[in-house]
């Protein structure tokens, strides 16, 4: 049996509020248990949304890709731009890649990273960059993509708990 297809197309302020249940509900469904559980359970749809609002005011160079059924369902998103931690000359950066989890392992998340390699190739770049949090039980994903991992000293502190960073490289 097929999966539905997928259509994956820029991001906008239309789609803030189903862009916020993406992120929320997927960050409870892949970090419970790991991020502490009173952040997880903090996580406001009313304010992702409005900051997703926010977002879309002022993107810069900054893009967001959608990932919908078709029965236009939000499912999952990416978004990307230049470096943002240690900015690199001709570096991108994939920010985020957020998939529901009942539509995972169906290649939706190789579907945005491809469009996202093709938003950064676009604008210059020639090296691409995603950070994620070392104990992410989805970041074998990154190195199936043929994604290098390099030692990077990077913490991000989520929920006042301190998280080591894996970050993965692509060269084109």
């Amino acid at each position: 049996m097929g999966y539905p297809p997928i259509l994956v197309r820029e991001g906008n302020q239309a789609d803030s509020e189903a862009l916020a249940r993406v992120h929320v509900e997927s960050w409870k469904s892949t970090y419970r248990g790991l991020v502490p559980n009173e952040y997880l359970n903090s996580l406001d749809l009313s304010a992702r949304a409005s900051d997703f609002r926010e977002w879309f005011r002022d993107p810069g160079d900054r893009f967001l890709l959608a990932a919908f059924t078709r029965e236009n369902e939000l499912v999952g998103f990416a978004s990307g731009g230049k470096e943002r931690e240690n900015p690199e000359p001709q570096t991108g950066e994939i920010y985020a890649l957020y998939i529901l989890k009942k539509h995972q392992r169906r290649g939706i998340g190789r579907m945005l990273f491809s469009a996202c390699l093709e938003k950064i190739q676009e604008r210059g770049f020639a090296r691409l960059v995603l950070y994620t949090l070392a104990e992410n039980p989805h970041r074998g994903f990154y190195a199936s993509l043929g994604g290098r991992e390099e030692v990077t000293q990077m913490k991000k502190t989520i929920g006042g708990t301190s998280f080591e960073l894996s970050k993965f490289s692509w060269r084109f």
